[in-house]
C-alpha cells in the first residue's frame, strides 16, 4: 500500500467491461470507492463481487458539483482524494507523488495535465502542456476546492494557499492519460447529452443566439484544436476530431435558438400537434358530413 489517507473514487456509468481494469491501476496501492452513475447494467455488481466499496450518485451531467462530491467524500475516510475515470490510467510515477504528498501532507493539491490517446496518437484537442497551463484537479485535501456553483469544464474553486498547489503539468514524466475510444458514432452519441449541459449552463447564465455567435465560436473551437494545439499533425484522426469540437459547439448554439423559440422537445411536439388537430378535423368533419347525408 503506498497510502491509506488516499481514496481514489472511480466514476462509472455502464462500465461492467471496463471497471476491473480500471480498479487494476490502483489495486493494492490506495483505498478504493467505485462511484457509480445509477448505471443500469452490471457496474456495481462486477465491483461489489470483486470486494470493493461502491456507492451510487446521481451526476447533472459532470461530476465536480457539490451535489456530488459532497456525498462522495462523505463516504471516504481518507484526507485526501483522487478522482479518475475508467477511461484513464495514471503512471507510477504519478501515483508515488501523490503518496508523498499525502503521507506527509506536503501539500493540498497536486495537478497534473491529461494526455488525450485517440487511435493510439496522443491527439491535443483542448491544450498543451505549457507554464501557466493550470492542469487537471483531481487530487486534492478535503477542503481545499469548493465546488459549490460550478461549470463544466471548470476545476473547481482551490482555497489553499498557492504554494500548498503542487504544479507537475509541465512534466512529461508525471502525465497522465485519457484513453478516447470514441468513433464518429460514439462521439455523436456522447454530444446528444454532453451538449444538453453545456447549452443549459449557457442559457442559464444568459446566452442567446446569433449567427455571430455560432460561427465565431464554433470557428474558435477548431482552429484551437486544429492549428494552435497541433491536431494538423495527426492527419485525418486529427482532422476528425477538430471537426467534433466544432459540431459540439454548433449543437449548443443550436440547442440556444430552440429554447429562445419554445422550440424544444415539448415545444416541437406541440406545434406539430397543432396541425395534426387541424388535419383529424378534416376526417372528423368528413365523416360527420357522411353520417347526415
Amino acid at each position: 500500500m503506498l497510502s491509506n489517507n488516499i481514496t481514489v473514487c472511480i466514476f462509472a456509468w455502464n462500465e461492467e467491461a471496463r471497471i476491473l481494469r480500471c480498479i487494476d491501476n490502483f489495486k493494492g496501492l490506495f483505498p478504493i470507492l467505485v462511484v457509480d452513475n445509477c448505471s443500469t447494467d452490471q457496474t456495481v455488481k462486477t465491483a461489489t463481487d470483486a470486494g470493493y466499496k461502491t456507492v451510487t450518485v446521481k451526476n447533472p451531467g459532470f461530476i465536480e458539483t457539490t451535489e456530488v462530491m459532497d456525498p462522495v467524500m462523505a463516504e471516504c475516510d481518507t484526507d485526501y482524494i483522487l478522482v479518475s475515470s475508467v477511461s484513464e490510467f495514471i503512471p507510477l510515477a504519478l501515483l508515488l507523488k501523490y503518496a508523498e504528498a499525502a503521507n506527509t501532507g506536503s501539500h493540498d493539491i497536486v495537478r497534473a495535465f491529461r494526455e488525450s490517446i485517440t487511435a493510439g496518437q496522443p491527439i491535443p484537442i483542448s491544450g498543451r502542456p505549457r507554464p501557466g497551463f493550470p492542469g487537471e484537479l483531481r487530487f486534492f485535501r478535503k477542503g481545499s476546492v469548493d465546488f459549490s456553483g460550478n461549470k463544466v469544464h471548470d476545476r473547481g474553486t482551490i482555497v489553499v494557499a498557492p504554494e500548498r498547489v503542487l504544479s507537475l503539468v509541465t512534466n512529461p514524466e508525471y502525465h497522465f492519460y485519457q484513453f478516447r475510444d470514441y468513433d464518429s458514432s460514439h462521439t455523436e452519441l456522447k454530444h446528444r447529452t454532453y451538449n444538453d449541459v453545456l447549452a443549459k449552463q449557457r442559457y442559464d447564465a444568459g446566452a442567446r443566439f446569433s449567427w455571430a455567435r455560432l460561427i465565431l465560436h464554433s470557428s474558435k473551437q477548431f482552429l484551437d484544436a486544429y492549428v494552435r494545439f497541433g491536431s494538423w499533425r495527426f492527419g485525418m484522426l486529427g482532422f476528425m476530431h477538430s471537426f467534433y469540437r466544432w459540431h459540439m459547439e454548433v449543437g449548443i448554439w443550436l440547442r440556444i435558438w430552440e429554447w429562445q423559440h419554445d422550440l424544444s422537445r415539448s415545444g416541437v411536439i406541440q406545434a406539430n400537434n397543432a396541425v395534426r388537430v387541424r388535419l383529424e378535423q378534416q376526417i372528423i368533419e368528413f365523416m360527420n358530413a357522411r353520417a347526415k347525408a
